[in-house]
């Protein structure tokens, strides 16, 4: 097997990945580490921390430091910048924005809630649906609500 390969092994997607800079790191990670069957140990002193700090890294149960991101890039040949760049991406393109209840939509259109909920009902307003069933609740995200506002015809 040449160095490269070695260096850059490739990695699937697990289930349930949220595709965050993060998670794409620790794939990367774990798949090198499991290449060279190191342990939380031998990972701690290749990268000159401790034992505890690679194996909660290393578990995912606390995210790495850009210290720890660019010394595990220095070490395995990677490109530190991009992964440290990657890391700052939110996951979900809206990962940033609180969704707004419909009281809160109502409150900013001007409208009354029932008129929102109409607009839902009849597929006209975008929303996002959580759950199933009777119980399920409508929220909204913000940018979706300013773009259907600026995509309507102004009154005559």
């Amino acid at each position: 097997m040449d160095n490269d390969a070695r260096e850059r092994p490739k990695v699937s997607r697990r289930p349930g990945d949220d595709g965050s800079g993060d998670s794409r790191f620790l794939e990367l990670l774990r798949a090198a580490v499991r290449q060279r069957e190191w342990d939380a140990l031998t990972l701690a002193k290749h990268l000159r921390v401790s034992r505890a700090t690679a194996a909660v890294v290393l578990r995912g149960t606390t995210p790495p430091s850009a210290a720890f991101v660019a010394r595990a890039a220095k070490l395995f040949g990677w490109d530190a910048d991009r992964i440290l760049k990657s890391r700052e991406e939110p996951a979900h393109p809206h990962a940033d924005e609180r969704l707004m209840t419909a009281d809160e939509v109502a409150a900013y259109l001007r409208v009354h809630r029932n008129f929102v909920y109409e607009l839902v009902r009849y597929h006209e307003f975008p929303h996002v649906k959580l759950g199933t069933g009777p119980k399920a609740r409508i929220r909204f995200i913000p940018s979706h609500v300013h773009e259907w506002l600026a995509g309507q015809r102004p009154g005559k």
